[in-house]
């Protein structure tokens, strides 16, 4: 599939620029070895990160629980593309403080096949009566910002128990693995549709002008606005003394059950998404 396929280009392009860097910084070491070091720097602690990603929604609109549905006809998944890039404050012995923005898609299918599938998207809010009974979709946009504390398990457990680190939870290979817990704004336009014929049924975020022929994206200031609640794990692989390849898994958590454009008193009444991510993380100092 084109997309896995572009995701692990993005990992080896990352991959082999961090060795050329490697490489160049050992070259400028040498040559300027000469020279002590002066004055601790403004960015000292301080690290810049840029991470790209896969998103799965779970919510009312999901035709599984555990696997992403593909509808051929139209070429739509459920599993859509993302990023994030995030300013990161070290604090130690074992805390950093993360700044992020996320931007990407979140998407769901769901078809209506058995007796108790057709009768909840019957019963789904339609007040233009567009539905045509064949299944629904939605696609939903997203920007948002978050603040994540992230705690670094090998740290914590050294300075809490003074004692020798097992071998479960040590560094492996120069890395580490963090716990991350945190808050955002999401902010977000969100459009459902009918599955087969891709006609408007309803949306948030949009401009309605002339339905369905005519609805337009409102600015970011005038879309849906929800606060989530973020958690999740992160690891780090150290390069060198400035570069780290970054793997993370977050679960996203809203508050306002909108992303689907379905708002339901269901088993599923709090959507959220999960972003699976990769990237490379600077030090500034």
């Amino acid at each position: 599939m084109i997309f896995f396929r572009n995701f692990c280009l993005f990992f080896l392009i990352i991959v082999s620029c961090s060795n050329l860097y490697s490489q160049e910084k050992a070259i400028y070491n040498a040559v300027h070895n000469s020279e002590g070091s002066g004055a601790n720097s403004l960015f000292t602690d301080w690290m810049i990160n840029f991470q790209y990603g896969i998103t799965r929604f779970k919510g009312d609109l999901n035709q599984y629980n555990y696997y992403p549905a593909y509808q051929e006809s139209i070429k739509f998944y459920e599993l859509k593309k993302g990023y994030s890039i995030a300013v990161i404050r070290n604090f130690p012995p074992f805390f950093r403080l993360s700044t992020q923005y996320n931007r990407g898609k979140l998407a769901g299918i769901k078809r209506a096949i058995s007796d108790d599938d057709i009768l909840f998207l019957d019963n789904l809010d339609d007040p233009y009566e567009a539905y045509n009974n064949d299944g629904q979709k939605f696609l939903t946009e997203f920007n948002q910002v978050s603040l994540l504390f992230k705690t670094n398990i090998k740290a914590a457990y050294s300075y809490f128990s003074k004692s020798k680190i097992p071998k479960s939870i040590r560094q492996i290979n120069q890395g580490n693995i963090e716990l991350d817990f945190g808050l955002g704004y999401n902010m977000f336009h969100s459009q459902r549709s009918n599955l087969y014929t891709e006609e408007y049924i309803y949306s948030y975020g949009y401009e309605l002008i002339n339905i369905p022929d005519e609805i337009n994206q409102q600015s970011v200031f005038l879309q849906e606005k929800q606060v989530v609640l973020i958690y999740g794990i992160s690891s780090e692989y150290l390069l060198n003394e400035k570069m780290n390849i970054v793997f993370s898994y977050h679960v996203t958590h809203g508050t306002n059950d909108k992303w689907d454009s379905a708002v339901v008193d269901s088993n599923n009444r709090y959507d959220k998404y999960t972003f699976l991510s990769l990237g490379l993380s600077y030090r500034l100092e």
